[in-house]
């Protein structure tokens, strides 16, 4: 490391300029070919690319292709999302997201992302990791307990509102109407 230092910069420094060289170093080898770019949080690309130019750095990186996300309310179906992977699936590119701090409790997202990750793709959200990839699989786990227990209390309340005789679901008129 200090070989590939010295090559680059020519002479030693103080231990603290040494950690932010070699932290600019590893940011600029780990940035130098082609990502893929998602958004689903309404920023433009612009802002998007200067959040990456922030992240990775000045290597000889570039967003190849963005993914928008037309309706980011959307919870269930996320077609950009898809297409994206697809694209770094084929293309052997990292997927680069640079704002995913809201999208981590998305169960859809975190599922289609660990199920990329499985097949070789890595994710990037700039904002949780910077420029090193998200670990997902953990990300998963947290999205499915929470999901799980949700699950759990929400049928428990209705278990005991359905015992103390309150009537669940849309009222019997309103369905008349709507039909």
């Amino acid at each position: 490391m200090q070989g590939v230092w010295k090559a680059l910069n020519g002479k030693k420094s103080s231990s603290l300029n040494w950690k932010n060289k070699r932290k600019d170093m590893s940011r600029a080898t780990r940035s130098h070919h082609e990502h893929v770019g998602y958004l689903s949080n309404g920023i433009t690309i612009g802002e998007a690319n200067l959040l990456a130019k922030q992240q990775l750095g000045n290597g000889l990186w570039f967003i190849n292709d963005w993914y928008v996300e037309p309706n980011p309310k959307r919870r269930f179906h996320k077609p950009e999302l898809e297409k994206a992977l697809t694209d770094c699936k084929t293309y052997n590119r990292p997927l680069v997201i640079p704002k995913m701090a809201h999208l981590v409790t998305n169960r859809v997202f975190v599922e289609m992302c660990y199920q990329a990750e499985l097949e070789g793709v890595d994710i990037k959200g700039l904002d949780l990791m910077g420029g090193e990839p998200v670990q997902m699989e953990l990300l998963y786990r947290l999205v499915m307990n929470k999901s799980a227990k949700t699950s759990e209390s929400v049928k428990k309340k209705m278990k005991e509102l359905k015992e103390q005789g309150v009537e669940l679901g849309a009222p019997k008129d309103k369905l008349i109407l709507a039909r």
